[in-house]
């Protein structure tokens, strides 16, 4: 059986969320990479991030 890959969620002050492939990384190095870092989640698998979105946003954004 494999792994499966992970990503963090990378939030941003401009309202936008970056899907960052590289698991290996903590919050603190997230935040050096991006001026506008508000906060991260994960690593997380992909099961994980769509059930984030899913019940986060809803299936069409209307929230």
């Amino acid at each position: 059986m494999s792994e499966q890959p992970l990503a963090h969620l990378v939030f941003l002050r401009r309202s936008s969320v970056l899907l960052v492939k590289r698991p290996e990384a903590d919050w603190r190095q997230l935040q050096d990479e991006y001026d506008e870092y508000m906060t991260s989640l994960g690593p997380w698998p992909e099961a994980d991030i769509c059930e984030y979105f899913s019940i986060e946003y809803g299936p069409d954004d209307r929230r």
